[in-house]
């Protein structure tokens, strides 16, 4: 699920290694008229991306879709790891439980199918009841996939809406950049900001439970999800060679 520029690639052994990173926490901004994301655990150094704000609609579609094909096997997932845990009631616990399987999955091979070879800088990949964002320069200093959960993709919504409609409206108040200009602007702005956020603070156990159980409540009132023949890796690969805004620069 993606489109992106038609990119040469070298040799699978000379590509460098694509860093995984389960997402905690995702904040959103924008910088330079690029949607940005700091991402990743809060011990931890975040992984920054940077999307172009004039081509975000079709992406964050898709990422929507993505997080409903994710879900059809998110709850039973949560269901199994919680019995995995020796205290299910501890987050913590619980979260590391459910980023150590998640970093045990085979995403390389889910990846490497649906690109087919490609070498695109921005692509989704739904697998693992989880949501893979596929990242390249120059969206990210280096080869990278964000593993997000399907809930989380949804609260954020308002906030991806938010920074897409921001940022077009710097765009339009600024002399043309190109989108690779602009996104290095971007990385390095978010390279000197503090980690973690500052002045974050997470929900209650209360408000976590009561919005996983509106959520799940929603989840078993709808129709299954199927994904769209587009959004597979089939129809991803008929449309690997549409141009993204990368294509004129």
């Amino acid at each position: 699920m993606g489109k992106g520029k038609r990119l040469r690639s070298g040799s699978p052994s000379s590509r460098p290694q694509r860093a995984i990173v389960v997402v905690d926490d995702l904040e959103v901004g924008q910088q330079y008229g690029m949607m940005t994301w700091r991402m990743g655990r809060q011990d931890r150094p975040p992984l920054n991306a940077a999307l172009p704000c004039e081509a975000t609609d079709d992406f964050l579609a898709k990422l929507h879709e993505a997080s409903l094909h994710a879900e059809e096997s998110y709850w039973d997932l949560l269901a199994w790891l919680r019995t995995q845990v020796p205290t299910p009631d501890d987050n913590e616990a619980f979260a590391r439980a459910k980023e150590r399987w998640l970093l045990s999955r085979d995403w390389k091979t889910s990846v490497s199918v649906a690109l087919a070879g490609e070498n695109l800088p921005l692509f989704l990949v739904s697998n693992f009841a989880h949501v893979g964002v596929v990242l390249g320069p120059p969206f990210t200093a280096k080869p990278s996939l964000a593993v997000l959960d399907p809930l989380q993709i949804r609260r954020l919504k308002p906030s991806f809406t938010d920074a897409t409609a921001h940022g077009r409206r710097e765009i339009a108040a600024n002399a043309p950049t190109p989108v690779g200009h602009r996104a290095a602007m971007a990385l390095r702005f978010l390279d000197a900001q503090p980690w973690p956020v500052q002045g974050f603070i997470p929900p209650s156990r209360a408000e976590a439970d009561h919005e996983a159980h509106s959520r799940h409540r929603a989840f078993l009132a709808r129709s299954p999800y199927l994904l769209p023949e587009e959004n597979t890796a089939a129809g991803v690969r008929k449309n690997a060679a549409q141009s993204s805004p990368l294509a004129d620069e």
